[in-house]
């Protein structure tokens, strides 16, 4: 009977961290540079747990422009700086909605058409990114506060000073639902009473 309690929170404790096993990563030197085209960014569908994207970009020669989408019914809890590599400059971030970059490149960027930005450097590593690319939200039009919710946005990676190379961590998880929530509490309390009386018998 213990053993059959012991497999079942198992079991339980394998679903709970089942999201985290099947992110989709976005390595340059494997599968090719991001577009540098605003009317065509690269498309990269995020998964359900740690999402990494690596690469470089940087000077006007090579910008990286991404559209990600967040699966419904998930959310991006966070973006981790994970590496930098640069000569002391700090490199821009934007994020916009939809499927194409609208706001402009290199200086002419137009804060207005973005939902945030962020401006980093080497001292931001191992920092989540995501509260400040909202704190710099547009703010005379929509804006996010984190965590990001489901749907299609556009993102810039660029220098106009330097080339840099980069790593950021995107984090993803279901957004539970209140129902589902209530049932699954329901049934780890049944187990663990469950298991009790068991334990009582023996």
């Amino acid at each position: 009977m213990r053993r059959f309690f012991s497999r079942a929170w198992l079991a339980a404790a394998v679903a709970l961290a089942s999201t985290a096993i099947n992110a989709a990563n976005y390595d340059e030197t494997l599968l090719g540079d991001l577009s540098g085209v605003p009317a065509t960014p690269t498309t990269w569908n995020l998964a359900a747990g740690a999402n990494v994207l690596k690469g470089s970009a940087g000077t006007s020669s090579d910008y990286d422009i991404f559209s990600l989408t967040i699966p419904a019914g998930h959310r991006l809890d966070s973006l981790t700086l994970d590496a930098y590599q640069n000569q002391g400059y700090a490199s821009f971030l934007g994020i916009q909605a939809g499927t194409t970059w609208t706001a402009g490149l290199g200086w002419s960027v137009d804060g207005n058409a973005l939902l945030g930005y962020d401006l980093f450097d080497i001292g931001f590593v191992g920092t989540n990114r995501l509260p400040d690319i909202a704190l710099n939200g547009n703010t005379i039009g929509p804006q996010f506060t984190p965590p990001l919710g489901s749907g299609t946005y556009t993102m810039l990676l660029q220098d106009t000073g330097s080339t840099y190379g980069y790593q950021f961590t995107f984090n993803v998880s279901a957004v539970p639902e209140p129902a589902t929530l209530g049932l699954a509490a329901v049934g780890l309390i049944g187990i663990a009473r469950f298991a009790r009386r068991a334990d009582r018998v023996q």
